[in-house]
Order: C-alpha cells, then sequence, then structure tokens
C-alpha cells in the first residue's frame, strides 16, 4: 500500500507550518523537527541517538524538499540534547505511557525571520482532550517500500487518547504519520493559535502499517525540562506574549514579573537495520 509522509496527506505549500524542517545527516534526510528558537530545533530523542548517527551531529533544513536542499538552506548542528531519562533500549507497552522520546538540536547559526514553533503552557495543554483535531507535519517515506522520502507534508487527525506523558493521535483511515515523520509536530489550535502540543515518538505496537494512529511525546509534559535549556521566544510555554514599547527605537519585551528571563539512503537504512534490536515501533526515518 502507499504511504505517504503524512499518509493520506497533502504536499505542504511555502509558506506553511514555516518553522517545521528535516533533519540531515550523511549528507541525507532522516527525521523532522520543528524551530522553538532562532538556534534550538525541537525534535524526538532517538532521531538524536549516537547508536545511530555516531559523533555526527545532524544539520537541519527548512526546504520543502529536504532531498535536494542546497547547502546555503542546511544549517549545521553545533550540539544535541536527549532528555536525560531517554533510554532507546527501553521496555515499553502498547499505547500510551512514558518514553522520555523528545529531545533539542543546538544550531551552529539561528535562524532569522521565521515564526517558531509555539509550545503550550501548562494552561493551554488544557485543550488536550479526546477527540480534539491536530494538525500534523512530517517529511517521512512516500511508499512502503522505501522510495523516497524527505518531502513536507501536511494532514489532519484526531486526538485519540490524552496520557499524562504521551498522546495517541489519529484514528484508523485517517491522515497520519510514519516513518521518517518521527520529531515532526502535532499542532493543537488554541484560541485560534496554534500550539505545538506533540512530538512524533513510534507506532502504538509492534504493527508496521501506519494505519491506526501513532504514539507523540506530550510536550507540556517536559516544558520545564525545555525551558531549562532554551530561552523560549515571548508567548511560546510559559513566556507571556510581547509587549511592544511604540516608543521610538522601542522592542519587543515580556510583561515584567512574568514569564523566564530571556538571558539565557546510509541513515534510512541504518534506523531499518537496527530496528529489531531497539523496538520496531519507533517512527525514526
Amino acid at each position: 500500500s502507499s504511504e505517504h509522509a503524512v499518509i493520506g496527506g497533502e504536499l505542504t505549500p511555502e509558506g506553511l507550518y514555516p518553522a517545521t524542517g528535516a533533519l540531515r545527516a550523511m549528507g541525507q534526510f532522516f527525521c523532522t523537527g520543528t524551530l522553538i528558537a532562532p538556534d534550538t530545533v525541537l525534535t524526538a530523542a532517538h532521531c538524536l541517538e549516537p547508536l545511530f548517527l555516531g559523533n555526527e551531529i545532524p544539520g537541519f533544513t527548512l526546504a520543502l524538499n529536504a532531498n535536494n536542499a542546497p547547502a546555503a538552506q542546511v544549517v549545521a548542528g553545533l550540539s544535541a540534547l536527549q532528555h536525560p531519562s531517554f533510554d532507546i533500549f527501553a521496555n515499553i507497552t502498547p499505547g500510551v505511557g512514558q518514553f522520555f522520546d523528545i529531545g533539542l538540536l543546538r544550531l551552529a547559526e539561528p535562524i532569522a525571520d521565521v515564526p517558531f514553533g509555539s509550545l503550550p503552557s501548562h494552561a493551554q495543554a488544557a485543550a488536550l482532550v479526546a477527540g480534539a483535531s491536530l494538525e500534523i507535519v512530517g517529511y517521512g517515506l512516500v511508499t512502503v517500500d522505501g522510495q523516497t522520502a524527505g518531502v513536507k507534508h501536511h494532514g489532519a487527525a484526531d486526538l485519540t487518547e490524552v496520557g499524562d506523558f504521551e498522546l495517541l493521535v489519529a484514528r484508523p483511515g485517517q491522515q497520519q504519520n510514519c516513518n521518517g515523520d518521527s520529531g515532526g509536530p502535532a499542532y493543537l489550535s488554541v484560541d485560534g493559535e496554534l500550539e505545538l502540543v506533540g512530538v512524533v515518538s513510534r507506532a502504538p505496537d509492534d504493527n508496521p502499517t501506519c494505519d491506526h494512529g501513532g504514539v507523540d511525546t506530550r510536550v507540556d509534559a517536559y516544558l520545564d525540562w525545555v525551558e531549562q535549556n532554551v530561552t523560549l521566544p515571548c508567548g511560546s510555554g510559559s513566556m507571556e506574549p510581547c509587549i511592544v514599547d511604540e516608543a521610538p527605537g522601542g522592542s519587543c519585551s515580556v510583561a515584567a514579573g512574568h514569564g523566564r528571563s530571556p538571558e539565557r539512503d546510509v541513515l534510512v537504512g541504518l534506523f531499518g537495520a537496527l530496528a529489531g534490536l531497539w523496538v520496531r515501533r519507533r517512527r525514526g526515518a
């Protein structure tokens, strides 16, 4: 059967979901991620796993086709940070649970003039209820036999189960994620704004068909950890909306007393070959 990057999804046009891009290593695409600050990409921890990457730090591109992105559009990675409790060999049970599958890719240079993916505050996360409609984005496989991946697609799916640390996304027959969409976002509209509520982690069981939903890491459950390591833009996470100083030369700042201080075919084949050794349910490249 045909498996599109975001199965049943649509090609993403320029300007839609502008913060979501692709991770590249060993000269090719292998995972998805979203820019949440000028120099930081939110992705899945398993996309940053040294077992797969060795000592290489992935690069990041916002090109719609990550396969032929010119070198000028690929920003080198500076460092990779997996959640400290993530264990690629952890024994996880079917369905939602806690796998700590969340990571941060720090870029060697900031990316300017891009609307960053906004993370939900703990209060906004109250909108995570079964039946809510999510928007999903990714660069995953186009066909089940491993033909070309690496082109951005998007779709819509229901939030079917809400766990304390993970989300079950999509019902059978709906648009949904598949291999290569790992690290990609699930967006929820909260008060008219898209909030990045989920990061693609794995399938809900050992069935590899990508037709009965997927498990996302719940972003708000790890918001404190993210904010310990990233200075998020105004309005993202616990940061209050920006207040613009209308005086000449004024700048954007956080309302006083609120929020945090603003200081602060090789690889795809490798993932497939190691899938049995690891756990067959991961949604990596």
